[in-house]
């Protein structure tokens, strides 16, 4: 199969480019590069540099594939915030244009990537699928509304898709502020970490094999799964206080955090009901937070290569 990755030059991107590759699928990979690093592409990958907001670049990157996994986006609450029209160009009308490439190359599904932020202000966690979509940050509204266009268009096109909402997604390659690699640079650096909030906040934190494992199941199940909406998570609450004493323990060195406000469009908890995950896409027994940790804070204090395995 030759699969076309969108965002393969990125942290999730390019673990799920190497998969592929690794199981004997045929890669092309679509970066514009604004955030992901050239060097985390696998060799035996076709790279186009470009954006999936461009036809021209994705009729390109399209030809000849028979499946797309769509992870090109805009892809915290922070940068959608600074930058909305971005996000709305390239998460919104972006999941369009790779919509309406991947019809046009005749390729038969597309995965795409949503997140947990679709959820916003729900009751108390874990939430199933079936929960109505209530953002509250411009990250959160853009892929609620990119899951919209899926599910309006992919019938019209004739393509299936899957939308798998990720939740916290850590692991080596990831860079950024973000709590894993935010609370491991500062670990590693004898500095005190920044909890926006009290930190009694929840998050569900998946370890990024577990994300590849489950897309790669989705995109193997896409006929079957047509239209699904699928959790991508761990199934397990944790506290941002609580992840914050887990990396001391992984990287070996405790320093007490400081404080700062919560952040605008941060939800104050949030877990995943996986059941859906379990049943559909048979993905079971994720790496515990520990184990992931500990893989991680050993890419970190490595080097970081952006070739790290998982």
């Amino acid at each position: 199969m030759r699969v076309l990755v969108t965002g393969g030059a990125g942290f999730i991107g390019s673990h799920t480019a190497d998969a592929l590759l690794a199981r004997g699928d045929e890669v092309v990979v679509l970066d514009d590069l604004s955030t992901g690093d050239a060097a985390a592409i696998p060799p035996a990958a076709a790279f186009h540099r470009g954006c999936v907001a461009d036809p021209a670049a994705l009729a390109t990157a399209c030809a000849g594939v028979d499946a797309v996994v769509h992870l090109a986006a805009v892809s915290t609450v922070p940068a959608a915030t600074a930058d909305p029209d971005r996000a709305a160009q390239v998460n919104i009308v972006g999941t369009a244009r790779v919509l309406q490439a991947a019809a046009a190359a005749g390729a038969r599904s597309v995965v795409l990537a949503s997140s947990s932020s679709v959820y916003g202000l729900q009751p108390d966690p874990p939430w199933s699928e079936g929960c109505p979509p209530a953002p509250i940050s411009v990250y959160g509204g853009s892929k609620a509304a990119a899951e919209q266009v899926a599910a309006g268009w992919a019938p019209s096109l004739g393509v299936a898709s899957v939308v798998l909402r990720y939740f916290n997604v850590y692991g080596p390659r990831q860079r950024g502020t973000s709590a894993v690699p935010g609370f491991i640079d500062a670990a590693l650096a004898g500095r005190a970490a920044t909890i926006h909030g009290a930190g009694d906040q929840t998050r569900d934190f998946v370890y990024v094999a577990d994300v590849v494992r489950s897309t790669l199941a989705a995109l193997d199940l896409a006929k079957a799964l047509d239209g699904l909406v699928i959790n991508v998570a761990s199934g397990a609450a944790v506290s941002v206080t609580a992840l914050h004493a887990a990396v001391a323990g992984a990287v070996g060195v405790s320093v007490p955090p400081v404080h700062a406000p919560t952040r605008r469009g941060d939800p104050p908890h949030g877990a995943a009901d996986v059941r859906m995950l379990r049943a559909a896409l048979e993905v079971r027994d994720p790496v515990p937070l520990t184990d992931g940790l500990a893989r991680t804070a050993a890419w970190a204090r490595a080097g970081r290569d952006p070739r790290g395995a998982a």
